[in-house]
């Protein structure tokens, strides 16, 4: 997920958290226009490690300008920007 981001929006310094309502892993980061939040779902994340994720993190970038407050959030069956 961090290398995706990297990629996606340059040199950012990537802060993680954790929503102990929803057990989702927070990724913050700053851009020179914006701050962005990823909630990566635990599911997503058990998925990860057993490499059986299909999600396509190239759009997550995309998706998280267009969303109307910076926010996406990452699960098993794909990204939606909130």
């Amino acid at each position: 997920m961090k290398d995706a981001l990297k990629r996606e929006f340059g040199a950012i310094t990537i802060h993680e958290g954790y929503d102990v309502n929803t057990h989702d892993v927070l990724i913050d980061f700053q851009t020179d226009r914006s701050g962005f939040r990823v909630r990566v779902s635990p599911e997503y994340d058990s998925d990860y490690a057993s490499r059986l994720m299909t999600v396509n993190l190239q759009v997550l970038g995309a998706l998280l300008r267009a969303s109307k407050n910076g926010q996406a959030r990452v699960t098993r069956s794909g990204i939606d920007s909130q």
